[in-house]
């Protein structure tokens, strides 16, 4: 035999092997995904509703925070708006994972969009603004080394 021979007789059983996995791993895969029993149905409501929850508590206390500073969330401290962003983001994460139908998991990922773009206008509205290196002399002159 040539290597040749031993080649293609190799690639052949290896196909085999391939088929045989891929045909195991489907077979388990419909098993697995077989019919969904009313307990199941029911943990995922729960869970659901549970985030969903979660998510709005964090939405109030954010709604609270604005009233207190006059409208304005972002002149709160970042230290105390970004964590309950993060919260309620997560949530909405959960939430759009155990979701019943696809327009409440369109709401979910719009809103979690909208708190990420607060969240990042908060992060740089309020960073330390780049300083100028070297030593002012006064009237605003800068010596730079």
């Amino acid at each position: 035999m040539t290597g040749k021979t031993q080649f293609r007789t190799g690639s052949i059983f290896g196909r085999l092997i391939v088929l045989s996995l891929l045909a195991a791993m489907s077979f388990g895969l419909a098993l697995w995904t077989g019919p969904v029993s009313a307990n199941e149905v029911e943990a995922t409501n729960r869970l659901y509703n549970l985030h969903q929850q979660q998510s709005l508590v964090a939405a109030h206390k954010l709604q609270k925070l604005r009233q207190d500073y006059g409208g304005h969330l972002d002149r709160a401290p970042a230290t105390l708006v970004v964590p309950l962003i993060d919260k309620a983001v997560s949530h909405m994460r959960w939430a759009r994972s155990y979701a019943p139908n696809e327009g409440s998991r369109k709401i979910l990922k719009f809103n979690e969009g909208n708190l990420k773009r607060l969240r990042k206008t908060i992060i740089e509205s309020q960073s330390a603004k780049p300083r100028k290196k070297g030593v002012c002399t006064g009237n605003d002159k800068w010596i730079t080394a």
